[in-house]
């Protein structure tokens, strides 16, 4: 089960219903939570590395 939560216990999925239902258990889930989510937290948002999006340079004005 892949259960993400917001302030005041109400429930928050980030993933489509129809990938994950985070109110039944999955093996999706399961893989997911297991195998998947450890080396992206260890070795990419612990490190500040963010592999989702491309980053802009920012324009200042002189």
């Amino acid at each position: 089960m892949l259960a993400e939560f917001g302030y005041g216990g109400k429930l928050l999925p980030s993933f489509p219903n129809w990938l994950i239902d985070g109110t039944r258990p999955s093996r999706l889930s399961w893989l997911l939570k297991d195998t998947i989510l450890p080396p992206i937290y260890w070795h990419g948002m612990l490190k500040g590395r963010e592999w989702m999006v491309t980053p802009h340079a920012i324009k200042t004005a002189h």
